[in-house]
């Protein structure tokens, strides 16, 4: 994929995407699965660092895409792509929604989209753990162990995250 096509995948997939990264992180999946010059265990690879670097995960994705392909040059070209739409949309619609928040219309819009990217980003989650948890107990405990933590007992994410990394980086045992 040459940078600009790189630019042109990543700005149609970020001007038709509401709801954040984890929704354009599973439309740039979909789009990309099954070329034969990404293989799907490097897709995957990539799908799974986009979501644990800190940052924009819109941004991670369209720079290790990028990156994939065609180095520096194509993650710079994949990341202008992904933030230009909506920096325009924001500078050109944002004063509008701003007025028209009370709007039952445009709430009834936003609801929708909530909606979607809820059960996207869903997909994104169940994708990555049935990818993550086979190997061992490790993926499973840590999984339980973060779910219980940020969910169960409320604990601070970063501390539920560090506590599921501690997990998967415990010693293998030697049978």
């Amino acid at each position: 994929m040459t940078c600009l096509r790189l630019f042109l995948f990543f700005t149609r997939l970020s001007a038709v995407t509401f709801g954040g990264g984890m929704v354009l992180l599973s439309m740039a999946r979909e789009q990309l699965r099954g070329r034969e010059d990404l293989p799907e265990a490097t897709l995957e690879g990539i799908v799974q660092l986009a979501g644990a670097m800190p940052g924009p995960i819109a941004c991670s994705t369209a720079y290790l895409v990028g990156h994939h392909y065609r180095g520096f040059a194509g993650a710079a070209s994949a990341v202008t792509g992904v933030v230009v739409p909506p920096f325009l949309t924001i500078l050109a619609a944002g004063g509008w929604v701003l007025r028209h928040q009370g709007d039952p219309a445009l709430g009834a819009f936003f609801s929708g989209v909530l909606c979607a990217s809820a059960a996207l980003v869903a997909r994104v989650v169940w994708d990555a753990c049935r990818s993550s948890l086979p190997g061992g107990w490790r993926g499973p405990v840590a999984f339980a162990l973060v779910l219980l933590l940020a969910l169960g007992l409320r604990a601070h994410p970063l501390a539920a995250l560090l506590a599921g990394v501690a997990v998967g980086l415990l010693p293998r045992s030697r049978a």
